[in-house]
């Protein structure tokens, strides 16, 4: 269920301007397409963290200009096409600035279509890549274990790459350094945003491990920090605090899930129903 609600489009505003090397890049974002399962945003000004060292990058060329335009102009309904030239322009162009917007955008596709193979080949590249990005591993990651369901073979294996990619994010986001033309507080707003996607991931991971404390303690930062926008944190910390016997906690969390417009409300209306059957009330 988590994987398939395709019709989940209330987005983390994660668009917000990112920690780089070298600046912040001016370019405005091309099309992007509606996310499933509440995935941030990403826009050209998105990038890779620096947290040790500037890398120098070289001014993209012509025919790279040309591929990232090509990606951006394609309608968002050709999914298939779009995705078809996202996985070209990372091929040829690995080290890419316009890296992350494509990689967030395959990310979703590949949710979409429940493609954990593919999830888990980019996050691999995204980890061997020096120094990583922090926001297209959170989203790798969070966007893995969404997609993962008990029927999936291997699970446990997609479980360990998910949990590596959003511990690896939070890894390199805890050295990033601020660059000088981004506010402290947008700056700690990115870190936060990207940070609440990673918790996620963590907790989606150990919920389906069915290692309830660990998956309350992750999914409670990552509402915590994340705005509190994405019903879903909320739905798998409801189930996890009634896999618990936390019925009030759990009732708090399906309560906040509702209030959230999409396709979530249903089932947390009924889990609502389900957690007062065990006498629970909303905490004071």
């Amino acid at each position: 269920m988590i994987g398939n609600r395709r019709a989940l489009i209330t987005p983390l505003l994660v668009a917000v301007t990112l920690f780089v090397g070298e600046g912040v890049f001016a370019q405005k974002p091309g099309p992007t397409p509606q996310p499933p399962q509440n995935m941030p945003i990403p826009t050209t000004r998105d990038s890779a963290s620096q947290p040790n060292e500037t890398v120098q990058q070289a001014p993209p060329s012509k025919q790279e200009n040309k591929a990232i335009k090509a990606f951006r102009d394609t309608p968002d309904g050709e999914a298939d096409k779009k995705t078809q030239l996202g996985e070209d322009f990372i091929n040829t162009y690995p080290q890419s600035r316009y890296r992350p917007e494509v990689v967030n955008w395959l990310a979703r596709a590949y949710l979409v279509k429940g493609q954990v193979e593919k999830l888990q080949a980019e996050g691999d590249k995204e980890m061997a890549l020096t120094p990583s990005n922090p926001v297209s591993l959170a989203v790798l990651g969070s966007n893995l274990s969404r997609a993962v369901t008990p029927s999936t073979p291997n699970m446990g294996k997609y479980l360990d790459q998910a949990e590596a990619y959003c511990k690896k994010s939070l890894e390199v986001m805890a050295t990033a350094k601020k660059p000088d033309d981004l506010s402290e507080s947008k700056f700690t707003e990115a870190k936060n945003q990207t940070s609440s996607v990673a918790y996620s991931g963590l907790g989606t991971v150990a919920f389906r491990r069915q290692k309830y404390t660990d998956a309350i303690s992750n999914l409670d930062q990552a509402v915590k920090i994340g705005g509190n926008v994405d019903p879903v944190n909320y739905y798998l910390l409801g189930k996890a605090n009634e896999a618990a016997t936390n019925y009030d906690q759990a009732l708090a969390a399906y309560t906040k899930c509702a209030a959230i417009p999409g396709g979530m409300q249903a089932a947390c209306q009924s889990s609502i129903s389900d957690v007062k059957a065990h006498g629970a009330v909303l905490p004071k």
